[in-house]
């Protein structure tokens, strides 16, 4: 079912995507990544996707997209080949000589469409998980580690890349916290870190960390949402925390608060879990049973879960890193992209 055709409540499947990719572009084509970042962009109705699982045979550095109205999946352009990748006398990973494309790389949970641009935002190290080495050093005395990651920008208009770096930005983008999600807040920048630092990149470039031991929710793969000048990372690849609030003005005063303080919960399978803030503040979260899927409402100002009563049944592997979440503002529904299992099914909800 088209998103314009659908308004009802609760789940909707939206797309059944094709297994493997073709290179005719325009067409319905997706090369799956359960490692791959997504963004939604508002203006054009559509879901970037990049990234790929940069397992040597799976180092796809094209960019792809699901298109709202009319359900399809394209792509800008045919992966590069292999042997081609290279770092520059600068120490930036390209896809080419021509350097107009970076590397594949991991980039779940760290892209974002850039407002008021035509463009999203990659901050990935690309030498984190691509198990090789460049296969030119265009600069022979250098070696993998003299590499600087910049910030990667993709303009969907033009399908043009550019690299960029931000005063201290290739601090952000390959240090120890590349495996945990990352938001912005046009005052403070750049927020990401682990359970025991948070990380900062002001907008001016300047990298800072503060000590948020035991206040953090410091499990890999989790989601970061910001509403107004706090910041929540939700769920990740554990049992033990629901999420941790961050309050930008004084990270000193975060918390952290666990999946057992929430009695909806109980029962639930919370690892690796989907989710998306909603323009309300609410966070809708997709806690699994089995094979169904729930959706449920977390306030983190209120500190509650409620369950909506809405399920989507018979998914496979629904907990692995796989579904990817974003939040239609046209259409005030969720966007769930599959990623690995089920077919890279595409599927609405609507709380």
């Amino acid at each position: 079912m088209l998103m314009h055709n659908w308004s009802a409540k609760g789940f909707q499947l939206l797309s059944i995507a094709p297994q493997e990719s073709v290179s005719a572009p325009d067409t319905s084509t997706f090369r799956k990544s359960a490692h791959a970042g997504t963004v939604w962009d508002e203006a054009r109705q559509t879901m970037w996707v990049f990234g790929a699982e940069t397992h040597v045979t799976n180092m796809d550095n094209a960019v792809y997209g699901w298109r709202a109205r009319d359900g399809k999946f394209v792509k800008h352009y045919d992966a590069d080949p292999v042997a081609g990748y290279r770092m520059d006398g600068n120490g930036v990973y390209w896809s080419s000589a021509l350097k107009n494309r970076p590397w594949a790389m991991h980039t779940y949970r760290r892209m974002r469409m850039v407002p008021g641009t035509d463009e999203f935002e990659v901050m990935y190290d690309a030498d984190d998980h691509a198990l090789m080495a460049p296969k030119t050093f265009e600069n022979p005395s250098q070696t993998a580690a003299n590499r600087v990651p910049p910030v990667w920008y993709y303009n969907v208009v033009t399908g043009t890349w550019r690299a960029a770096t931000i005063g201290d930005s290739a601090k952000m983008v390959g240090s120890p916290y590349y495996a945990f999600p990352l938001a912005f807040n046009p005052t403070y920048g750049w927020i990401s870190g682990d359970g025991s630092y948070m990380a900062r990149l002001s907008p001016g470039g300047s990298y800072t960390l503060t000590n948020v031991s035991g206040k953090s929710n410091g499990q890999q793969h989790s989601f970061m949402f910001m509403n107004g000048d706090v910041a929540y990372r939700v769920g990740g690849a554990g049992e033990t925390t629901l999420y941790s609030r961050h309050p930008l003005a004084n990270v000193g005063q975060s918390s952290k608060h666990l999946k057992a303080d929430f009695p909806a919960l109980a029962g639930f399978d919370i690892k690796n879990m989907a989710s998306v803030m909603m323009p309300n503040g609410k966070i809708v979260i997709f806690p699994v049973s089995g094979t169904d899927m729930h959706a449920m409402i977390l306030d983190p100002e209120a500190n509650t879960v409620t369950t909506t009563g809405h399920v989507v049944t018979g998914l496979d592997k629904p907990t692995l890193y796989d579904l990817a979440a974003e939040w239609s503002q046209a259409h005030g529904a969720v966007i769930l992209l599959s990623r690995r299992f089920t077919g890279s099914n595409v599927y609405g909800y609507r709380p």
